[in-house]
Formats: C-alpha cells, structure tokens, sequence
C-alpha cells in the first residue's frame, strides 16, 4: 500500500513537471512571436510615455547632456529616475544604433540576464535542473513582463540585478562570497532608485541565520557602492541630477495617496497579477517556518511590501508589478522544486495560471503604431518652433530632441518652481510650439478626468491650450494633434 502512495505521488510530480514545462514552453514561444512582431511595428504598448521619457534621458546623453536643467533652451527637464538604464541606451546610441533600435538592445539584454541569473538562483536553491528550465521559461507569462520585453525602460534592468545578485548570494560557498552580491544590488538601485527588494533580502535573510554582521556588512557595502554611483552621476551631471531628484522625488505621493495604495494598486492590476498574488500568498501560507525566513520568501515578501508602498505615487502604473510577479514565481518553483513546499497543487495551480495567460496573450495582441505615427508627425509639421508632445518618443521618432521629457515630472516641477509653470503657460499664449500632442482626450470623464491639471503638466494648461491651439487630428484614443489658431 506504502509503495502504491508512493507510486502514485511520482506520477502526480512527473505529470505536474511535464505541465509545467508545457507552460513554459508556451510562453517561450508566445514572447518570441510577441517580440518579433511588435518590435518592428512599434506597438503603443512599447512606445508610450513612460519609457518615451527614458529615451528623452538617453538621447540627451548620447548628445553630451546627463541631466538636463529644469528649464532651459533644450526645454523642460525633471526626472525621478537614476542613471544605468539611459546611460546604457545613450551609449548604444553613441555607437551608431537608432535610439529604438538601441533601447530594444538593452531591454532583450536584461532579459537575458534575468532568465540566466534565475536558473543560477535556482541550481543554488538545490532545485532539480529539469524543473529549473521550466520555471525559469514560467517567468515569461505575466503581464508585467510581457508589456517590459516589447518595451523601452528600466524596470526589467532592475530586476535582472536583483536576480542576479541573489544568486550570488546562495552560491557562494563563504560568507565572504555574499559580498559579491552587493555589486548587482547596488546597480540594480542605480537602475531603479525602488529596486532595493534584493537587498533586503539578503540582508534579512543573514540577519536570521544568526549572521547579523554579515548581513550588516551586505547592507553598508551596498549603500557605499550607491553613494559612489550617485557621486559620480552628480558630478558628471555638473549638480542637475540632485536637483532633478529634489523636484520630483515625491513622485507626487501624499498622505492621502498612501491610504489608498492598496485600492490602486488593485484597480490597475491585471488578472494574472491577482491571480499570481493569490498564489504567492497560499504558498507563504503553507511553506514551513524554515521557508518563510528562506531567502526566496524573504524576496517575495520584501517585493511585496515595497511594491503596495509605491502604489501610493500617482504616477505608479500597472508595470510596477514586474518585481512582485517575478518574486512569487521565484519563490513557488525554488520551494517546490527543493521539497519544502509539498504536494502537486502550488507547481500545477502555477502551470495552468501560465496557461491561461498565454491563452489571454495570444487574443490581446499589441496593435502596430508605425502608420499612425507616421501620420501624426505629419500633421503636426515640421517647422515653426518645437514640437511639444506628452510622449518624447514622437519627436524622437521625427529626428528631433523632446522638448518636454516627462510631462508628470513637469507637473511636480511647476507645483515646486511656479516659474516652470509661468513659463509653459506664456509659450502656449505666445504659440511657441509648431503643435502639441496629447495621448488623451481633454472631455474623458472616466478615469482621465482633470488629467492635464492633476498628472500630467499641472493646472492652467487645458485652457491656455484651447485657448490658443486647436484639435486637427485625432487617432483613437491614443493622440491628439493640436496646431496653433490663426492670428
């Protein structure tokens, strides 16, 4: 009888691994077509703002500027985020690439590193190679990630430094070794100023095993190489990166904004995200004590935390949870492959979610933008001053430098330096600007409302733009091509 259990719980393993891998498998296959043809067509997903204002950063500094001033002739500055990603985009750039081209290098490159370092953290968490390979393809199918790969900005580059430096901290042999962790955790920080989940980690995770001067050791050489990274960035920038930080590091979190963190955060999560938190959550619930002071558990719950706590910045959109979906399938394949999360259920709950994704995946194909970009900059002309657009990839895009780099950065400037405002306000009176391009339509009473005096460039703006400029072209949902009105 004893044999026959134990017959039947292998064949239940061995059928949940080959599940699995089919899982895997299937989003290998579906991120490669995903990338193949959104990449070329430069899909709204992967062109939008957010990462426009990364390519702002690196195409000013593969023109010799780290850091724009607030306001200068180059146009509007202010940034929150640190250096690494847009100094590797600018410098590709430098080298010859296209800066869509060069972006879409660094994205596919961190992805690399990510799959790689997670098989590494894997083989060192004693999890069996075969099931390693699968759940390391398992990271493909979340949304998070699958709107990160076709996409241009720092969040997957941080994160593979946090995988990274977590392997190193389980395969070292001494101690000693960890500290080598401590080099990826700094660069992940000086990627994503937020992405400091692997550090934690790690650091709690030596405190707990009763190694409280190791872990201490972990936590000042990582913040020592970050205050030589920030040093050198600052004197690099000749003293603009800090007054960038100063302006918007708030990210325009209050009080009030906090409080309804966790609202937000649901109402902007995808449901392979709920559904990978619920599992993630069953997992803690059920691995042993042992596992939950583990170094995977320490990750996730880490991630966890930091993450609901950035869900308090208005500026905070559903790619935050890149970290957090990365560190639950980390954690239920290094417990479940290494035998101290028993039974088939968290493996093949994990499989069949992937699935279903995929499933999801396949129906919600980004569309291609090109044509309609195309036609955009076309409308909006090419002379009679710059061209003021909410996403910098537009002007990039037309062979120009953005004008504005962040248009939500630009709203925390202006509600700092009132002279920012002051001065936005008298170039749209004067028309300045050959045309302006918004991605959102000025009447929307959904979840758009009062964007343009609440989020993005600050309150005046709607009607010194009406004002003086007026709607020639509008391309769905996704822009708005205003030119100036005849004198």
């Amino acid at each position: 009888m004893i044999a026959t259990e134990e017959d039947e719980q292998a064949s239940r393993e061995s059928w949940t691994r080959r599940l699995l891998w089919l899982a895997g498998l299937t989003s290998l296959l579906i991120s490669a077509q995903r990338v193949r043809s959104a990449i070329p067509g430069q899909a709204a997903i992967a062109l939008n703002h957010v990462s426009g204002a990364w390519a702002a950063l690196a195409l000013d500094f593969s023109q010799g500027l780290l850091y724009r001033p607030l306001v200068s002739d180059a146009g509007y500055g202010g940034t929150r985020y640190f250096p690494l990603h847009f100094v590797a985009h600018g410098t590709l750039i430098r080298l010859g690439l296209s800066p869509v081209a060069a972006g879409h290098a660094v994205t596919l490159i961190a992805l690399a590193m990510l799959l790689i370092a997670a098989f590494l953290l894997f083989h060192g968490l004693t999890v069996p190679v075969e099931l390693a390979g699968a759940g390391v393809l398992v990271l493909l199918a979340n949304q998070a990630l699958q709107g990160a790969i076709v996409t241009v900005r720092g969040d997957l580059l941080a994160a593979a430094f946090n995988v990274c430096g977590l392997a190193l901290a389980v395969s070292a042999r001494r101690v000693r070794g960890v500290l080598l962790a401590c080099i990826p955790f700094a660069l992940a920080i000086l990627t994503k100023e937020t992405a400091v989940y692997g550090l934690l980690a790690a650091s709690a995770a030596l405190v707990l095993r009763g190694l409280r001067r190791q872990g201490v050791y972990v936590l000042a050489l990582t913040s020592a190489l970050v205050l030589v990274g920030i040093l050198v960035t600052q004197h690099a920038s000749e003293g603009r990166f800090l007054d960038n930080l100063r302006a918007v590091s708030s990210g325009g979190a209050t009080l009030k904004t906090l409080a309804f963190a966790p609202a937000r955060m649901l109402s902007l999560s995808h449901p392979s995200d709920i559904l990978l938190a619920v599992l993630g959550l069953a997992g803690l619930f059920a691995s042993s004590r042992e596992a939950r002071v583990g170094l995977p558990a320490l990750y996730l719950i880490a991630t966890a935390g930091i993450t609901l706590l950035l869900f308090g910045s208005p500026g905070v959109d559903e790619n935050h949870f890149l970290d957090l979906d990365l560190a639950i399938v980390l954690f239920l394949v290094a417990e479940w492959g290494s035998g101290r999360l028993r039974g088939v259920f968290p493996a093949a709950a994990l499989a069949l979610a992937s699935l279903v994704f995929c499933g999801w995946l396949v129906e919600h194909r980004p569309e291609p933008q090109r044509e309609v970009v195309a036609q955009v900059l076309d409308e909006a002309g090419s002379s009679g001053g710059p061209l003021l657009a909410e996403n910098p990839w537009l002007p990039i895009l037309a062979g120009e430098r953005p004008y504005l780099q962040d248009a939500f950065a630009l709203k925390l400037v202006s509600d700092r330096l009132p002279a920012v405002r002051a001065d936005l306000l008298d170039k749209l009176d004067r028309r300045f600007f050959r045309a302006v391009v918004l991605k959102v339509d000025m009447t929307d009473q959904t979840i758009y409302t009062n964007w343009y005096r609440d989020v993005h460039f600050g309150p005046g703006f709607t009607e010194r733009l009406l004002e003086n400029y007026e709607l020639v072209a509008r391309h769905s949902n996704q822009f708005f091509v205003y030119r100036p009105k005849p004198r």
